[in-house]
C-alpha cells in the first residue's frame, strides 16, 4: 500500500485544476448539499434539468483534493447527462473503491486517478459527495 501522500499525485492536481468554476445559481430547478462528517467537506449542486437531462450545472465545492477532483470531473461531464447516467457512473465509482472494480472510462476517465484511494475507506466518502449530491439536485428537479 502506498503511504497517503503518494495518493495525491500531480495528476490529481491536474484533474482540480481543470475544474470549471461555476458556482450555484439563482432559479435552479434542483439543488442539494452534502457533507462529510469525518472530514469536513461539502459540495452543493444546484442544476437545471431539459427533457430529462441537465441542462445547466453549478457546484460550490469545499472539499479536500479527492472530492474537488471529483467535483472537477462532474462538472465538465454533468451536462446532457440524465439522472441514469449520473447513478450510472456512481455505482461505478462505488464498485471501483469498494469492490477493486475497474476505473471507469469515457468520458469519466479521468477519475482513473482516484483509483490509488480505494485502499483509504475514511477517504471514499470525500470523492462520493458530488454524485449523490447531484442525485439529490436531480431528485428536487423530478418534483417541480
Amino acid at each position: 500500500m502506498d503511504a497517503p501522500e503518494d495518493i495525491y499525485s500531480t495528476k490529481i492536481l491536474e484533474v482540480v485544476a481543470a475544474m470549471p468554476q461555476l458556482g450555484c445559481f439563482e432559479g435552479a430547478d434542483g439543488s442539494a448539499s452534502k457533507s462529510s462528517k469525518l472530514c469536513g467537506s461539502k459540495i452543493e449542486v444546484c442544476l437545471n434539468v431539459e427533457d430529462g437531462k441537465i441542462s445547466k450545472y453549478g457546484q460550490t465545492v469545499e472539499a479536500c483534493l479527492l472530492g474537488q477532483a471529483a467535483a472537477s470531473v462532474m462538472a465538465q461531464n454533468a451536462i446532457g447527462l440524465t439522472k441514469e447516467e449520473i447513478v450510472s457512473i456512481r455505482d461505478d465509482m462505488l464498485a471501483m473503491l469498494k469492490e477493486d472494480g475497474p476505473a471507469p472510462n469515457g468520458i469519466w476517465a479521468d477519475l482513473e486517478v482516484l483509483y490509488p484511494v480505494k485502499d483509504y475507506k475514511p477517504r471514499h466518502t470525500s470523492m462520493m459527495l458530488v454524485f449523490e449530491a447531484t442525485i439529490a439536485a436531480l431528485d428536487e428537479a423530478g418534483k417541480s
